[in-house]
């Protein structure tokens, strides 16, 4: 029983591991160059889109509300990519996202 066990993890594994072995890094140049990614935005998307495709913000800074009452924030999300060992300040850039109410108005490198 201990073998099939054995025998059935490591099948297991051995698929996963293949199946991870598609996945390809992206280089650093794409880093440098798309620090958040390649995945683009347009004006009159809904915050749950943008946290769908980008994940939650670092940080978000009220701004108060337009002329309709409608609140207004600035969404910030730095650029970052964990496998890199050291601290390269070419990848701080950000992207600032400006929300009326519910939807991206315009946004900001």
């Amino acid at each position: 029983m201990k073998d099939l066990i054995f025998i059935v993890v490591t099948l297991v594994v051995t698929v996963g591991l293949i199946g991870c072995a598609e996945i390809t890094p992206p280089s650093p140049a794409e880093v440098l160059s798309h620090p958040l990614g390649k995945v683009p935005l347009e004006i009159g998307v809904r915050k749950a889109e943008v946290v769908a495709l980008w994940g939650e913000p670092d940080d978000i800074v009220g701004l108060g509300t337009n002329e309709w009452g409608a609140a207004r924030e600035k969404w910030i999300y730095r650029a970052r990519y964990s496998k890199i060992p050291i601290d390269a300040g070419i990848l701080s850039k950000a992207k600032y996202l400006y929300f009326e109410g519910d939807v991206l108005t315009r946004w900001e490198d």
